[in-house]
């Protein structure tokens, strides 16, 4: 995606590629772009686009399409100022994480590299797009805003001009948080901290590299404490499906002020995927522990569909001895391949899906 300029909205939305893909939306015809959306939507399982648009409708005061060509500049604005980050999540990307992107250079094993994901990080958005006097609502992501110098930046702007009341949210892993951020985020009255937790202890330490489990915990509260909102999301995948149900016990005991929204992990290839864990009972078990929690009754409907999704698949006798044995053989080497490079094991931190070994 190429910047957008300020005053020039109405050329960047009338592009022959915006044209084309509006034109194909309403045809009713799949794009590629679209299709986490669909994965969702073709479980049954409603995906967040309803929600985010039913909030623009009401937030716009839209009454129907036409209303639309009203809208003369951007109202909301999603940047991603770099990939620089702190972490390396085992299901992120290169593009998403330069410590990622190195740690693929180095890797030669052939398998390896027809299984990760290839695709490099390219500016597609930063702050200059932002007209501060206008904005709605801004997300900010990366890699990790917390260590991004144009994002202190650009909350500096909006406090300097008095434009802090906008809707605010700010994707971080709350690795490391500084003071200064702290500070600055208490002067945005409507921001909104979006971090992830994928298990309890060693199960989250592992997923989401190079995290101390305490010290996020920590900083979530601390957060919350200062009056920002808080909002966590788990991604299910392979590595945690099995361990869900205490994942969401864990939140109703340390992040009952939190909305939780559960996604599904998204990967190349698949590999990654929940529906595919082969012991059935254990991930049974765990669903069937996850449904009593306190946040599968009170969350958004997309959090509550996911759990009964997968809990209809996994109790269905038909799918008791049906999984992928060549996708679940992918997942082991591209994990084995990370764990030879970050010098760990899978066995000291989920040791349940290291058994799962033998039916490869």
């Amino acid at each position: 995606m190429s910047q957008i300029p300020l005053d020039d909205f109405g050329s960047f939305h009338n592009t022959p590629s915006k044209i084309k893909a509006r034109e194909a939306m309403l045809r009713g015809e799949r794009k590629n772009n679209c299709r986490s959306c669909h994965r969702y939507e073709d479980k049954g399982i409603r995906d967040q686009r309803w929600n985010y648009s039913f909030d623009w409708i009401a937030r716009l005061k839209l009454k129907n399409i036409a209303d639309l060509t009203s809208i003369k500049k951007p109202v909301y604005y999603e940047i991603r100022p770099t990939n620089k980050c702190n972490a390396m999540c085992r299901m992120c990307k290169p593009d998403l994480s330069h410590l990622i992107e190195k740690e693929s250079k180095s890797i030669n094993n052939k398998e390896f590299i027809e299984l990760a994901p290839k695709k490099t990080f390219e500016l597609g958005s930063s702050f200059d797009s932002v007209d501060v006097d206008t904005v709605k609502r801004l997300y900010v992501a990366g890699g990790e805003p917390t260590v991004m110098t144009s994002v202190y930046t650009f909350m500096e702007k909006c406090v300097t001009k008095k434009r802090t009341n906008f809707t605010f949210n700010i994707n971080t892993n709350c690795v490391s948080i500084k003071p200064k951020f702290y500070n600055l985020c208490k002067q945005f009255p409507n921001l909104c901290i979006s971090t992830s937790v994928d298990g309890v202890g060693k199960v989250n330490e592992y997923i989401r590299w190079n995290t101390v489990d305490e010290k996020q915990k920590q900083n979530i509260h601390l957060f919350h404490q200062q009056g920002n909102k808080v909002h966590i999301t788990s991604v299910v995948s392979i590595y945690n499906v099995a361990t869900l149900g205490d994942t969401m016990e864990m939140f109703d005991r340390e992040f009952d002020y939190a909305p939780i929204q559960l996604q599904w992990a998204g990967f190349k290839g698949n590999i990654l995927d929940p529906y595919n864990h082969p012991d059935r009972a254990l991930v049974l078990k765990s669903l069937k522990k996850a449904k009593e929690t306190k946040c599968y009754w009170h969350n958004e409907s997309g959090t509550t569909n996911l759990v009964n999704n997968l809990y209809d698949f996994y109790r269905d006798e038909k799918n008791l001895k049906t999984f992928d044995r060549v996708k679940l053989r992918n997942f082991f080497v591209y994990n084995d391949t990370l764990d030879n490079s970050r010098g760990s094991r899978l066995v000291d931190y989920i040791p349940d899906l290291e058994k799962c070994r033998k039916y490869i």
